[in-house]
C-alpha cells in the first residue's frame, strides 16, 4: 500500500496547485521515520511538481531494508512492507526501488543518514548520491558518523537543522 501513499501525495499536489495563495514553484517534500520512502518516491514520480526533496534515512531498496531489519523488529516491518522472500513481492519491491527510479529525480535532493544505520546501509544512500551527480542533479549529503538510525546526537541534530535551513534557502528562496 506504500505506493497508494505516493498517489495520495500526488493528489495533495493537485490540490495545492489550485490554491491561489500558495507559491507552487516552491514545494519541498521531506520524509523521515515511517515515511522514509516518500521523499525519494515523490521526487521521482512528481519531479515536475516539486522544487526539492530532503530524504532523511530514506529507504533506497525496500527488499534490502526488510532483509537488514533486526529480528526483534522484523515482524513489524514485514506486516507493513510485506515479506521480501515472496518472489512476487520481491519483484514489486525491486520495481519501486529508488535506485531504479533515481534517473527521474531532477530537482535538488538532500540525503541524510546515520553512518552506523544497520538497515539503511550507507552504500545504498551513496548510490543515490552518485546517480544524482552522474545525471547533474544537485545533491547534498549529510552522513552523521556517530549515529545509527536517525540523526539523534545533539551536535549532529543541531548541524542537520542548520544544514536543512541552508538547503531550503539555496533551493527555494533564490
Amino acid at each position: 500500500k506504500r505506493e497508494d501513499a505516493v498517489k495520495d501525495i500526488g493528489a495533495l499536489l493537485d490540490w495545492i496547485k489550485d490554491l491561489t495563495d500558495l507559491d507552487t514553484s516552491k514545494i519541498l517534500v521531506m520524509d523521515g521515520s515511517s515515511g522514509n520512502y516518500m521523499a525519494l518516491a515523490v521526487a521521482s514520480h512528481y519531479a515536475d511538481r516539486i522544487s526539492a526533496a530532503i530524504s532523511v534515512e530514506g529507504i533506497v531498496n525496500g527488499e534490502a531494508f526488510i532483509a537488514n531489519t533486526e529480528t526483534n523488529r522484523r515482524d513489524l516491518r514485514v506486516s507493513e512492507y510485506s515479506e521480501e522472500s515472496d518472489p512476487e513481492m520481491r519483484k514489486f519491491l525491486e520495481g519501486i526501488s529508488s535506485l531504479k527510479t533515481a534517473q527521474k529525480i531532477k530537482k535538488p535532493l538532500f540525503v541524510v543518514l546515520g553512518k552506523g544505520d544497520p538497515r539503511l546501509r550507507t552504500t545504498q544512500a551513496l548510490q543515490i548520491v552518485a546517480q544524482m551527480k552522474k545525471q547533474g542533479t544537485p545533491v547534498w549529503l549529510l552522513m552523521a558518523n556517530e549515529d545509527g538510525y536517525g540523526v539523534a546526537k545533539k551536535l549532529n541534530s543541531d548541524f542537520l537543522f542548520y544544514a536543512q535551513v541552508k538547503f531550503v534557502d539555496q533551493t527555494l528562496m533564490k
